[in-house]
């Protein structure tokens, strides 16, 4: 993942993630579900994941995760730095197995809808918007 930021203009880079049951404990599940991906690295990649990422500190205190959206910040985020001229990095070599269910949440396809509208309603956003952070960052 680091590796991505030797380019400057790349802020941000996420993997995949796979959400299997229990996907803690099924790797070989995981390596199955990555292996489409491996060697696919996507340049502006609006999806990513908080789940594993890093962003450049530099950008987000800027421009930071929108607090008032209550999911899809990170989508947010991205749109917002790709409108501004970054780069957001979807890399297959940064990619985790990451799972709700032991903490009984309700998983990937009972939330989709709500992500699908939410992901809506920020794709009609203009970009760039103007910062709103209270972050002094000394200019």
């Amino acid at each position: 993942g680091l590796k991505n930021f030797k380019d400057k203009n790349v802020v941000g880079v996420s993997g995949y993630y796979s959400e299997v049951p229990i996907g803690y404990y099924w790797r070989f599940l995981g390596r199955a579900f990555f292996a489409p991906y491996q060697g696919k690295k996507y340049e502006n990649a609006r999806w990513l994941s908080n789940s594993n990422s890093l962003i450049r500190r530099s950008c987000w205190e800027i421009y930071p995760f929108d607090e008032k959206l209550a999911l899809c910040e990170d989508y947010d985020w991205a749109s917002e730095m790709i409108a501004r001229g970054y780069n957001v990095i979807k890399d297959p070599r940064f990619s985790v197995f990451h799972s709700h269910f032991l903490l009984r949440r309700p998983g990937w396809h009972a939330r989709k809808p709500v992500w699908e509208k939410t992901c809506a309603i920020i794709d009609k956003r203009k970009r760039p918007r103007k910062s709103y952070t209270k972050v002094n960052t000394g200019g």
